[in-house]
């Protein structure tokens, strides 16, 4: 009776290895290989809840910048529901799309809180012809910003003192330094005082009643109602750099209001990035998306564990052949 070629200690090896591999392929999907540092990124978060009190500016998380609180990413997603407050947001770097909806409706009896976050960032080196480092010599680069959705809010006329209604919506674009998405948060505006000075341009546009501008200068437009837009920002790179795109819906209203009190803000169709570089000059992005965003894109780590695991699986078929 002929032994099965795995019985023999060569073909238990062979397995063993096989095993490890496909143990391997598994753990790459939630773990890097090697801690890097962030190059690229993505992310999504909601809140919601019922409190009367209307929060304050220097107090909201993430007020001074993007939250990163996770490993670099292709895409995110992030949902709550807290009885008539509810916040969806999702975030896919791929694609080159963001999207944020909140909603609320009461009776101005209650207060309620919601919050909708969704980013995006990478970082671009540029060559001019034959490979070499693009010398910038004036030449100006452009985000467009396509925005769709609709935005809509009805609140009771403020009696007393109290204010009825908070608002801190926007869309923010930040042009960085490159290594500043490791950064947490992603700021969104330079503080010496702080040790942030590397922010090379920011752009932001409110939403809705929102009058709050997070670097404390103008903002470059308004969105309300129904929203159908392209947004553009250009400016003159020095070299290389990095960038985060996003959009926030934060609303709330505060109790013992004299009348009902609601809004929904719905950019669930999308915001949508592309970007153009000057003629003859070639991008590369940290990611490996090409800028505007393709289909996905498997992990580096992810990709390389795969390669050895059929490497090692036709190894041993290899051997149990022989």
């Amino acid at each position: 009776m002929s032994r099965s070629p795995f019985a023999t200690p060569a073909g238990t090896r062979a397995r063993a290895r096989a095993r490890a591999a496909l143990i391997a392929i598994a753990a790459a999907t939630t773990t890097p290989l090697i801690a890097a540092p962030i190059a690229y990124l993505s992310g999504a978060s909601t809140q919601t809840s019922s409190s009367a009190t209307l929060p304050t500016i220097p107090a909201l998380p993430g007020v001074t910048g993007f939250e990163r609180t996770f490993i670099q990413g292709f895409g995110a997603s992030s949902t709550q529901v807290n009885g008539a407050e509810r916040a969806a947001s999702s975030a896919s770097l791929q694609t080159g799309a963001l999207r944020v909806s909140t909603s609320f409706s009461g009776d101005g009896s209650a207060g309620g809180l919601t919050s909708a976050t969704a980013f995006i960032g990478d970082s671009y080196a540029f060559s001019g012809p034959g490979g070499q480092p693009f010398t910038w010599s004036g030449q100006t680069v452009t985000f467009n910003l396509a925005v769709t959705g609709s935005q809509s809010a009805s609140i009771p006329a403020q009696v007393g003192p109290q204010q009825p209604y908070f608002d801190f919506s926007i869309v923010a674009l930040m042009i960085y330094q490159p290594g500043t998405l490791q950064d947490s948060p992603v700021p969104f505006c330079n503080d010496p005082g702080q040790g942030i000075t590397n922010v090379v341009a920011s752009y932001f546009w409110s939403i809705g009643g929102n009058t709050s501008h997070p670097c404390g200068g103008s903002f470059l437009g308004n969105l309300s109602g129904s929203v159908d837009q392209t947004l553009s920002a250009s400016f003159t790179p020095t070299g290389d750099f990095a960038w985060a795109l996003g959009i926030r819906a934060i609303n709330a209203s505060a109790g013992q209001l004299p009348g009902p009190v609601s809004w929904n803000y719905d950019f669930g169709n999308t915001l949508r990035y592309s970007f153009v570089a000057p003629a003859g000059v070639s991008v590369t992005t940290a990611s490996g998306v090409p800028p505007g965003g393709v289909a996905a894109v498997p992990e580096p780590g992810t990709l390389a564990l795969l390669g050895l695991g059929v490497l090692a699986l036709g190894a041993s078929r290899r051997r149990r052949t022989d």
